[in-house]
């Protein structure tokens, strides 16, 4: 148990001293069953009853932590985590994983090779970045408007659904900006319903005001 407590804490040193650094939950794994010969049920064992006790010493710190992380993901912050095509194209070469891991995670076939240019073509239609501040607004708002207005309140169970979704990941993975996609289709439905029902009210009210008054 020692050694792995001291694996996880020089993988959060390394993560905190250089935060592009690949220190995954995965890598940490590794090297933990790599020096003490455990078992993978044992090595994740270990590292849940490490991750327990380390919340349970600071709840507060943790839960800080989470909601620190919420925001990260939903403005896509890349700048602590290289999300880029480019870099999880190549992620089999520098990592490499071993055990159950390596049969489901290999290097491109040649098919996929060829079809990268049209992929990267694709991948740089929506930056999510560039819309998430925004979309945060309009989240927010859409989530007043449900519950100020009775009628809407069914919007409600949307935007929980793709909290949670964000919120689990935050909990247990930390601020990966790419688990923020699988909530996005909700994100979107609340945020635009929002835009949806400011310009409605905007034009009402500019039609208002500009009606002749008898």
């Amino acid at each position: 148990m020692k050694i792995a407590r001291e694996q996880i804490r020089q993988g959060m040193l390394d993560k905190i001293a250089k935060p592009q650094n690949n220190v995954s939950g995965l890598a940490i794994f590794t090297h933990i069953r790599d020096e003490t010969k455990m078992s993978e049920p044992q090595a994740d064992k270990a590292m849940q009853d490490i991750a327990v006790r380390a919340i349970l010493a600071r709840p507060l710190v943790y839960l800080r932590d989470v909601v620190l992380n919420v925001y990260s993901m939903f403005m896509f912050d890349t700048s602590k985590i290289n999300e880029s095509l480019d870099y999880h194209w190549t992620l089999w070469d520098d990592v490499g994983w071993k055990g159950s891991v390596a049969k489901f995670v290999g290097p491109a076939t040649p098919q996929q090779e060829a079809n990268y240019p049209y992929l990267a073509v694709l991948d740089s239609i929506y930056p999510p970045a560039k819309t998430a501040g925004l979309l945060l607004v309009l989240f927010v708002i859409g989530i007043g408007l449900a519950l100020w207005t009775p009628r809407w309140r069914p919007v409600l169970a949307v935007a929980l659904a793709a909290l949670a979704l964000i919120g689990i990941s935050a909990a247990t993975v930390g601020a990966v900006p790419r688990y923020r996609v699988p909530a996005e289709p909700m994100i979107d439905v609340v945020a635009i319903g929002a835009l949806v029902m400011l310009v409605t009210w905007g034009y009402g009210r500019l039609r208002v005001a500009s009606s002749p008054t008898a």
